[in-house]
Order: C-alpha cells, then sequence, then structure tokens
C-alpha cells in the first residue's frame, strides 16, 4: 500500500512541475526553422525499484548495473544537433561522470575568422570550417549587393541634389526677370501695345450678305432688259410662264445672273486696278488704263441696259431722262455692290491678321511658358528619383534585417541545440541518480553491501584507517 502512495505522489509531481514548466524568454529562438526535438532519458520511480530490486536481488554489482543502464539511456542521445555531445561514464566508484570536451561551444559561435580550430574536435571543425565558409560567401555576396544599392542610391541622391540646385536657380531667374519687367514697366522703357480689336465674323457675313443682295438687284434689272428683246412682257412674266415662255425664261434669269456677276467681277476687278495704281508707283499707267477700259465697258453694258429699260418704259419711245434714271437704277448695286465686296474683304483680311497677331505668343509669355514646363520635367524627374530611392533604401534596410535575421538564426541554433545537450545530460543524471537511489536502498535492505562500490578512504593526519571487515558466520 505504500509503494503505492508513493508511486501517486511521484507521478503527481512530475505533472505539476509538467505544469509549471516555461520555457525561458532568453532561450526562445525567433525564427521559424525546424527545430530538434529535446530528448531525455526517462526513468519512472517504479521502473527504477524494479529494476533496482531485480539487480539486487541477481547480485550484480552497483557499477555494472549502472554502466548497463548508462549504455541503454546514451542510445537515446539526440542526433540531430550540431552541438558537441560530452561523453560521459560511469566510474569505479559509481559516480555519473561528465568527460570535458576541449571545446564545448557550438559550430556556429565558431564563425570568427580569427578562431583557430586546431583544438576543436575533429567533426565540429569541419562543421565550423563549413559554417564559416558559407557565412562568408554569403556576407560576399550581401556586401556586393550592398556596394551597388548604395553607389545607386548616392548617385540618385547627388541627381536629386542638382535638381534642387536647378529648381532653386529657376526660381530665382523667374524672381529676377518679373523684378526686371516691373520695374522696365514703372519707368516706361517697355511700351505696351493696344490691345488688338478682331473683327466679328457675323459683321462680315452681314457686309457678304448685302453683296449677294446688291448682286441679286442687278440682275433683276438685267432681266427686265434681256426679256424685253425677246418680245416678252417683264411686266407680266406670270402670264407669259403660263402662255409657255417658260424655257425663255429660265433661259434669260441665267443668262441675267451670269451677266450681272460678271460685271460686278469686273467692276471690283477695275476698281482693284485703280486702287493699286493709285497706291502704288509701279506700273500705274497701265493699271490706270486696263482699270478705266473696265469701267467704260461696264459703263457701256449699263448704258445698253437702261436704253433697253426706258424703251419699255416709254412703250416704244425713248426719253434721255428716262434712259439716265435707269443707268443710275442699273449701276449702283454694281458700284455698291464692288464696295461693299471690297469693304467685306478688308474686314476679312483685317480679322486674320488680328488672329495672326494675336496668334504670335509674346516673347516673355513663351519664356514663361518653356521654363514652366523645364521645371514640371524636373520636378518629375525628382520625384521618380525619390520613389525610386525610397525603394533602394528599403531593399538596403531588407538585406541589413535579412543579415541580422540569418545571424539570429545561427544564434538560435546554436542556444537551442546547446539546451537541447543540456536537457539530456541532465535527464541523463537524474536518470541514473534514480537508479543508483533504489540500488542503494534495496542493497542496504536486503544486506548486500558488498555488491556497493568500495569507496576510497582518505588517509588523516594521524594515520590511515581501514575499514573493518565482516565475519563470515560459519
Amino acid at each position: 500500500m505504500s509503494l503505492l502512495q508513493t508511486i501517486g505522489k511521484i507521478a503527481l509531481n512530475r505533472l505539476r512541475v509538467k505544469r509549471q514548466l516555461r520555457i525561458p524568454v532568453a532561450v526562445q529562438p525567433i525564427t521559424g526553422l525546424r527545430r530538434s526535438p529535446i530528448r531525455r532519458a526517462r526513468r519512472s520511480a517504479l521502473g527504477a525499484r524494479i529494476g533496482a530490486a531485480l539487480a539486487v536481488h541477481a547480485n550484480v554489482p552497483k557499477v555494472a548495473y549502472l554502466r548497463s543502464q548508462h549504455a541503454i539511456y546514451r542510445a537515446t542521445a539526440p542526433h540531430d544537433v550540431l552541438a558537441p555531445i560530452p561523453e560521459t561514464e560511469i566510474d569505479a566508484a559509481g559516480e555519473f561522470r561528465v568527460l570535458p570536451l576541449a571545446d564545448e561551444r557550438h559550430p556556429n559561435d565558431l564563425l570568427d575568422v580569427s578562431e583557430d580550430l586546431g583544438r576543436v574536435p575533429s567533426l565540429i571543425a569541419a562543421e565550423a570550417a563549413f559554417r564559416r565558409n558559407t557565412n562568408q560567401a554569403s556576407a560576399l555576396v550581401v556586401a556586393r549587393r550592398l556596394e551597388e544599392q548604395e553607389g545607386d542610391l548616392r548617385m540618385m541622391e547627388r541627381r536629386a541634389r542638382e535638381i534642387d540646385e536647378q529648381l532653386e536657380r529657376s526660381d530665382s531667374d523667374r524672381s529676377a526677370a518679373v523684378t526686371a519687367r516691373i520695374q522696365s514697366v514703372d519707368d516706361g522703357s517697355t511700351r505696351i501695345d493696344a490691345p488688338v480689336r478682331v473683327p466679328s465674323r457675323l459683321r462680315i457675313v452681314l457686309w457678304r450678305l448685302f453683296e449677294v443682295l446688291t448682286m441679286a438687284g442687278e440682275s433683276v434689272s438685267c432681266l427686265a432688259a434681256l426679256t424685253n428683246t425677246s418680245g416678252l412682257d417683264p411686266t407680266n412674266l406670270t402670264a407669259e410662264w403660263q402662255n409657255g415662255a417658260a424655257p425663255s425664261i429660265i433661259g434669260w434669269a441665267v443668262a441675267a445672273v451670269t451677266i450681272s456677276a460678271l460685271l460686278f467681277v469686273i467692276c471690283e476687278w477695275s476698281f482693284a486696278r485703280i486702287g493699286a495704281a493709285i497706291d502704288s508707283d509701279r506700273r500705274r499707267s497701265f493699271n490706270l488704263i486696263t482699270g478705266s477700259a473696265a469701267l467704260f465697258f461696264i459703263t457701256a453694258v449699263v448704258g445698253g441696259i437702261s436704253f433697253l429699260r426706258a424703251q419699255l418704259g416709254g412703250a416704244g419711245q425713248v426719253s434721255i431722262g428716262l434712259a439716265c434714271i435707269y443707268f443710275v437704277v442699273g449701276a449702283t448695286p454694281l458700284v455698291g455692290g464692288a464696295l461693299v465686296h471690297l469693304h467685306a474683304d478688308m474686314l476679312s483680311a483685317a480679322r486674320e491678321e488680328a488672329l495672326a497677331k494675336v496668334g504670335i505668343p509674346n516673347p516673355a509669355d513663351v519664356a514663361l511658358h518653356l521654363r514652366t514646363e523645364h521645371e514640371k520635367a524636373l520636378a518629375t524627374e525628382r520625384d521618380a528619383l525619390r520613389t525610386r530611392r525610397d525603394v533602394v533604401s528599403a531593399d538596403i534596410q531588407v538585406l541589413h534585417a535579412q543579415m541580422h535575421g540569418a545571424e539570429q538564426a545561427l544564434r538560435d541554433q546554436a542556444r537551442w541545440d546547446t539546451r537541447v545537450v543540456q536537457e539530456f545530460i541532465d535527464s541523463l543524471r537524474a536518470a541514473l541518480a534514480k537508479d543508483a537511489k533504489y540500488y542503494d536502498y534495496y542493497a542496504c535492505k536486503w544486506d548486500k553491501s558488498a555488491l556497493l562500490p568500495i569507496l576510497p578512504i582518505e588517509p588523516g593526519p594521524g594515520g590511515a584507517l581501514l575499514p573493518i571487515g565482516k565475519r563470515r558466520v560459519s
């Protein structure tokens, strides 16, 4: 019954310890790499009791028993760690001993180039050399990459500073130019032109419409004279149209419009020739003669048309007064239409000249526009450089973080592997101590002290003390 109570207390204590066990922050790795599992040499109290009792009952010496248990526990040592596992043994006195290594550091702790690997065990030295070469190669690659990115960063910063200086100079030049322009306007050295007046398009259209109306009036006057020569009554063309004279009326109408247009063109041409002769000294006689001839021809045509109309109006009797009236009525649309045409042309030319003058930019405005466009291009380039600089800076920070993370991962691995080894050694010591405790208990209980190892006794200052042997009962 006491044995069962002892077993229950031990189990409860172990469960309580497991629940309260937490890994200290100092030994918690920060990386997400797969870690080696912690292996412990486990020995239950019940198993230690039974094993010790059987060993004592079979008269197995304590040293041999502990060495056999040590071999069993040692077989469970972790094999997937890089930390050196020290050798352990059971000495002649039955004590658990850990044989110290020449260097107990982890291979990741031997990455320093100045570190001498001669006194490190061969396997640890080989692993440390491999890790050192790998670390140096990766450091060279990262250093080359960092040098390239830092060179690009310096170049972009230099270009950004140059652009800022150019923008500052441009702003100062703009301010100086504006100040000089204001001063020139104040002192009157700069002449301010009057605003350009552009003739309205509607005005030109109205003058052109008036020109068309004058041509229509001249065409009506010419139609009356032409229809009269063909025996038609121009005062009653509706009746003539109904009587079958439609083709003649249409033909004479076309002829009247054509003659009126030709007379209009000739009149305008003659005015233009005479005006050119007045304004210019070259070929003045020729222009005057041709223009006068054209006007004489128009006068003759208009006079003939007036005679025909006077004949129509006087019922065959032509009077000079009536002919003059018809001459004035026929010549007025031609002269007025020519003058209207010249005025409309003048307005059109003035409009084109004004639009061309308005379209010509001011040199100061052109310079300001070019300066503004140049500043926009510089600002765009500067913004692009700043964006690229931020990206390169972020890449540099990422590289530094990766290097620090890699170093931290190596340190974490070394710390974790060392902890795994220490946990195993501690568990091995605890398991063997448990076996030794119960072995001593049963050896003393069953009076088999001969199975226990003889401890050496150090001699005192007064002499040596020897153990008294037990008497054998015969």
